[in-house]
């Protein structure tokens, strides 16, 4: 258990300093550091904790990606490296989707430019004023 500790701390430490790197705009919770509370999770080890915490990740990012949870994913049942694959597959996707997004965030931002014959700055503000205004 004091291995867990000692990793939780880390983990702890490392997001502590990334937030302190931008404290205005970055924001991260903290990990709770008594065994008992991952005990109850079924979290005794360093290895548990990763797993545990990857299977967390790969359930809120399906959930962001796809708007429902992975509930037909048995994780038990997967191996570390099964749950990486998955991971890095929602990843990639996650990526895909805001890349997506970007493009047509420029794609109307050009249009509104070339169609109004207005500068950026102008073609993002009615842009906005617009999104305030759609049902």
């Amino acid at each position: 258990m004091s291995n867990l500790v000692a990793h939780i701390n880390d983990l702890n430490a490392a997001s502590a300093a990334w937030v302190a790197e931008d404290p205005a705009n970055r924001w991260a919770s903290m990990l709770v550091t008594d065994p008992e509370h991952w005990a109850e999770s079924g979290v005794y080890t360093v290895e548990d904790l990763d797993r545990y915490l990857l299977i967390e990740d790969i359930w809120s990012m399906w959930k962001d990606i796809y708007g429902v949870r992975p509930r037909h994913l048995n994780f038990r049942d997967m191996s570390t490296q099964d749950l990486r694959e998955e991971f890095a597959e929602l990843a990639a996707q996650a990526q895909a989707d805001r890349d997506r997004k970007n493009a047509e965030r420029e794609a109307a931002i050009t249009r509104v430019m070339n169609g109004a014959n207005v500068d950026r700055d102008t073609a993002i503000r009615w842009l906005r004023n617009a999104e305030e205004f759609v049902c």
